[in-house]
């Protein structure tokens, strides 16, 4: 742990906003960190954050993907208040004889998962300034990045900018360059169905009313007792639907979100809420839905339907979701985080597509501007043969010919190196040359 007071330089945006000295607390366990949990899960709920900035996301995260990582976690006070916190770690990437040393945000790669530094944003340009002197002063770095970041983040433009002002640098603002889901969620249902177009609204109406005829359809949430054997019954149907498709599905491309997710749903959560609801019709399962709650928003990780035929002519993965939307009018939910990735039937079911945001500084050194040049043509090239070509045209290949469907390794998801190196993709973009990363229909909701 260490302390640093900083005087807050004064300007016409800070001097009334910042008139009190920061202290940077910079800690680097979550055993420390264990005493500033309530602060940091009530900063997140004072400046509207989501369930990926809570202490208990990012420490459950860290848990599963620290390896070969140094974790820095800056907590910016005010008194005794608790007003800005960026939870980063530091790694050296390799590929052969080359390294790239980086700064990035907890939950940034593995899992699926997104981050969301947390602060005021009056004193976010001197948190900034302190933050980069900071990380200069402990050790080299060759880029800084901040991301992903969803598109209702309300901080984006103020970090930018304070990256672009603090760092001498050259700062990345990639802010649309992958699509994600979001459903707004109104008071009741009449009013949900017609913000969709007559046909879906129409599909939706004649699909219920036909199930009702023969089966009495019904939402409940899962005991906190039953969760072990939920979430082995949720699984198991996910593997089932993808192995249909002769696909990965999420929790077997991404190496290790099984066991995260299955860490994390243990967990005596402060704040937020588990929501795993199990649809039936008539005792017989329609399917499940994995998803937790922080504040207004509910965060939507997967809705996986039963192995059963009789319900595909109802539609089940409509059923499953309007379900959902139901229990959230009943709990004052505001709004449904789909996830990433753009999905024909989301949009269908009226979501809106906000495209994820991510921020990056690199280091002004020459030596660090060669080396992330030559890492990021590195990974493009990478990307284009293991990632678009190996992994998602001659695997799903070699899986369907007789002998090989079981084989572990056309079986073992995208390589950790990968993951990891994979952000450089689209950091070092501008929006005005985005677009870099494809929508998959499996990769990343």
């Amino acid at each position: 742990m260490l302390d640093v007071t900083v005087q807050p330089a004064e300007s016409p945006s800070t001097r009334s906003a910042s008139s009190v000295r920061f202290r940077l607390e910079i800690l680097t366990t979550f055993a420390e960190a264990e005493r500033i949990r309530d602060a940091w899960d009530e900063l997140a709920k004072r400046v509207d954050a989501d369930l990926f900035a809570t202490f208990d996301w990012c420490a459950t995260w860290w848990k599963h993907f620290s390896e070969d990582r140094l974790l820095r976690i800056h907590a910016f006070w005010a008194g005794d208040d608790l007003v800005g916190l960026f939870p980063l770690f530091r790694e050296t990437i390799s590929w052969g004889p080359l390294r790239l040393r980086v700064v990035r945000v907890l939950g940034t790669d593995h899992a699926g998962t997104r981050c969301w530094p947390l602060f005021e944003s009056s004193r976010v340009d001197e948190m900034v300034r302190t933050l980069l002197s900071e990380l200069g002063r402990e050790r080299a770095w060759d880029v800084f990045q901040i991301g992903d970041l969803p598109g209702y983040y309300p901080g984006t433009q103020a970090l930018g900018e304070a990256l672009q002002m603090s760092g001498d640098g050259r700062t990345f603002r990639n802010l649309n360059y992958y699509p994600h889901a979001v459903f707004p969620i109104p008071p009741d249902f009449e009013t949900y169905l017609e913000r969709l177009s007559g046909n879906e609204r129409n599909n939706i109406r004649k699909n219920e009313r036909r199930l009702s005829k023969t089966h009495d359809l019904s939402c409940s949430i899962v005991p906190r007792e039953k969760c072990d054997s939920y979430l082995r019954e949720f699984f198991q149907w996910h593997d089932e639907y993808w192995n249909a498709q002769n696909e990965l599905g999420f929790f077997s491309l991404w190496p290790g979100a099984r066991q995260f997710h299955a860490d994390f749903a243990h967990l005596s959560r402060r704040g937020s809420e588990s929501v795993f609801l199990r649809v039936v019709a008539n005792e017989n399962p329609v399917g499940s839905v994995y998803a937790y709650r922080f504040c207004n928003r509910l965060h939507l990780f997967q809705a996986v339907r039963a192995p059963r035929p009789e319900w595909d002519s109802y539609g089940a993965g409509r059923l499953l979701h309007c379900e959902t939307f139901r229990w959230c009018m009943t709990r004052g939910v505001t709004a449904v985080d789909g996830m990433s990735g753009f999905y024909e039937y989301k949009r269908r079911l009226g979501a809106e597509f906000l495209g994820l945001a991510t921020l990056a500084v690199v280091h002004p050194s020459f030596s660090s501007r060669i080396r992330v040049r030559l890492v990021r043509t590195l990974i493009l090239a990478i990307n284009a043969l293991y990632f678009r070509l190996w992994l998602s045209r001659v695997v799903p290949f070699l899986r369907s010919r007789k002998g090989l469907h079981d084989r572990s390794w056309l079986r073992a998801g995208m390589a950790r190196r990968f993951i990891r190196s994979r952000f450089l993709m689209a950091a070092l973009r501008d929006s005005a040359t985005d677009q870099v990363v494809e929508a998959t229909e499996q990769g990343d909701g």
